[in-house]
């Protein structure tokens, strides 16, 4: 193909994407656009300098290149594209997250757009080339090494990490208070006259915030006994089927050493409730059983789950939050947000007999 038909093609993607764009949003560098479209680096400087001469992009020393305050053929009233990046992995908080997301970015005038990548990739590794001004992604059920941050930063647009703690990088993040609520579980199953505990670690082990914050406060508040117990759930396993093998297996041989179960989510306190069941345990007279999230199934099982309950919404209202103010005002720090938990009292918990 010639040079020249090499620096028009670049020229019209990178023009279209700029189009999508709001001013002062940062445009790909010339070393990223040369990854990413496998072209010479002077093919990529005579398309920018095209696009610099006719006013759609401004260069800031030392900072970068970015969309000029005002271009050409712009609705002033344009509406922004805000994308929404979640595992493929079939759950129904990634379900309730879709719609939450799509109404809310909805209604605040953005159009949105929601992306599905395999979750075995842990994030989603290559951007869509459709045109979007910010992307929130959902991390998959595994732990985030340096590789996913480096990647991460090389996104063209504002971005903000959900559901992971990133204290210390320079990555916007919103997220539960994981930690938090934790706590919060443990306190309530000690002040219903539990001493002896247990927390059921039945989800990949991404971050141990759930099971510290429910340790801490057991043993601070006079627990007695606290016992973890181990699913070794993995990526792709059924946390809700781990539960229940772990729990059927474990109780017969070793007996029920505990009155009070926390769970770290409430799938797969669905499935610890149904072990009891199976068991002939009765929930709450012999065991209280505490699962985290707030799902609307928690509370239509029976007995109905006691929960500790995140707001998901209040969760994109600040991810959203925080990309518009990175597209009308740039970098400042990074930006974080704790959504406070809340406590969420059903059946499954009551006071020891």
């Amino acid at each position: 193909m010639p040079v020249t038909t090499k620096v028009e093609d670049i020229y019209e993607i990178l023009k279209d994407r700029i189009k999508a764009l709001g001013p002062g949003s940062r445009v790909l560098s010339v070393r990223e656009a040369k990854e990413e479209f496998k072209v010479a680096p002077g093919t990529v400087c005579r398309a920018m300098e095209r696009l610099h001469r006719e006013g759609w992009i401004v260069r800031r020393v030392g900072k970068g290149t970015f969309v000029a305050p005002e271009t050409r053929d712009r609705p002033a009233t344009a509406r922004r594209t805000i994308m929404l990046a979640l595992p493929d992995y079939p759950s129904p908080n990634y379900e309730a997250y879709a719609q939450i997301f799509s109404r809310l970015t909805q209604d605040a005038g953005h159009e949105a757009r929601i992306v599905r990548y395999d979750w075995r990739d842990k994030i989603l590794r290559t951007i869509p080339r459709e045109a979007m001004e910010g992307l929130i992604v959902v991390p998959a059920g595994a732990r985030l090494d340096v590789a996913d941050m480096y990647r991460l930063k090389r996104v063209n647009v504002p971005f903000v990490v959900m559901d992971r703690l990133l204290n210390g990088l320079e990555i916007d993040f919103v997220c539960g208070d994981d930690e938090l609520g934790a706590g919060m579980a443990a306190d309530h199953l000690l002040k219903l006259g539990h001493r002896r505990l247990a927390v059921l670690l039945s989800e990949p082990r991404v971050d141990e915030r759930r099971e510290n914050g429910f340790l801490r406060q057991a043993r601070f508040g006079g627990a007695e006994y606290v016992e973890t117990i181990d699913c070794r759930t993995i990526s792709g396993d059924s946390s809700f089927r781990r539960a229940y093998e772990i729990l059927t297996a474990r109780i017969p041989k070793e007996g029920l050493n505990f009155s009070g179960l926390f769970v770290l989510s409430d799938t797969s306190a669905l499935g610890a409730l149904k072990a009891f069941h199976d068991l002939k345990i009765n929930v709450p007279e012999q065991v209280s059983v505490v699962g985290f999230d707030g799902t609307l199934e928690g509370e239509f099982y029976h007995p109905a789950l006691t929960t500790i309950r995140i707001d998901n919404e209040e969760k994109f209202r600040q991810a959203i939050a925080i990309l518009r103010r990175r597209l009308d005002n740039g970098r400042d720090g990074a930006l974080c947000h704790l959504v406070k938990p809340e406590l969420v009292v059903r059946e499954s918990t009551g006071e020891v007999k």
